[in-house]
This record gives C-alpha cells, structure tokens and sequence, in this order.
C-alpha cells in the first residue's frame, strides 16, 4: 500500500531567479511523507516518545530531482516502504505533479533511544506493535534470520 500527502510550498520556498522551488524543499516533501505515515498508524513524535521512550533520526537520503516543481504546483508526495529492519525502515517516496514524477528518493529513518545525561543516540529494535502496523506500507515483506541477515527467497 502507498501513502498519499497532497500539499504545496510556500512563495519563500522558491527561487526567485529561476522560478523553481529550491532543492532542500524536496527534502522537506519527502519527511512530511515519511510522518504521514507514522502518523496514519497512529504514531507521532509526541506518542513514540510518550508510550515508547523513544525518537527517530533520518539516517540516509538518498533524492534524485527529475523535473523542477514550478509555482502553482499541486503536489502529490507518494510514499511506501521497502524494508522494515531490526531498527530501521527505509522509505521509497515519489513526488508527482502536472502528472509527472519529478522526483524521488530513499530514505533510512533508525528508531532510538536519547540518553538524556549524553544526549547521545542509541539504536534500538523496532516495538512489535509498530512492526505490525507498518507492515500494510511494504512494498514486498523480507524474511530475516536470528542475526537480522536478510534471507533469500528459497533458502
């Protein structure tokens, strides 16, 4: 299954000489989508922190630009995952408009644990329950061993 955002940018998010929005705007696109869809299994930061203890950090990005998004734009950021790890899910997101995809991306975002006295970020396994939610978003479901190695298919 594929979540859809539809959204638009702001004026001060486009480059006056050259009519497109900037490129650090992709980025931002692209994490709406991502909490969108924590958000639609009912996961927000606000409630991962509250009932978990815990946050999430974007480890990896990975966005190639197509076509420029212009003014007036109206924007679809489409997105869906392609694995679930141990500790991380990745994204693969697309964002469409004039009926074209103009861009799309991968993305690693780790679920951790804030040491409040260090403020250092730890790793740590994904809780079951959002597991279970996240699995209606995956593209294909991998199968891992006790070591969180990914297991072939026939194997």
């Amino acid at each position: 299954m594929e979540r859809l955002v539809e959204t638009c940018v702001s004026l001060d998010e486009f480059d006056g000489l050259y009519g497109h929005v900037k490129y650090d705007v992709y980025l931002r696109l692209f994490k709406e989508g991502h909490l969108d869809l924590l958000g639609s299994i009912g996961i927000t930061l606000n409630n991962l922190k509250k009932k978990y203890d815990l946050g999430n950090a974007v480890r990896r990005v990975e966005i190639e630009y197509k076509e420029p998004i212009l003014y007036g734009d109206r924007i679809q950021v489409l997105t869906r995952l392609s694995r679930i790890g141990h500790t991380s899910i990745d994204y693969s997101q697309r964002i469409k408009t004039r009926n074209k995809e103009v861009a799309t991306a991968h993305m690693t975002v780790v679920f951790v644990s804030v040491n409040s006295i260090t403020g250092r970020h730890n790793p740590v396994q994904i809780p079951e329950d959002i597991r279970h939610k996240l699995k209606d978003y995956l593209l294909y479901e991998e199968k891992y061993d006790d070591f969180g190695a990914p297991i072939e298919s026939g194997s």
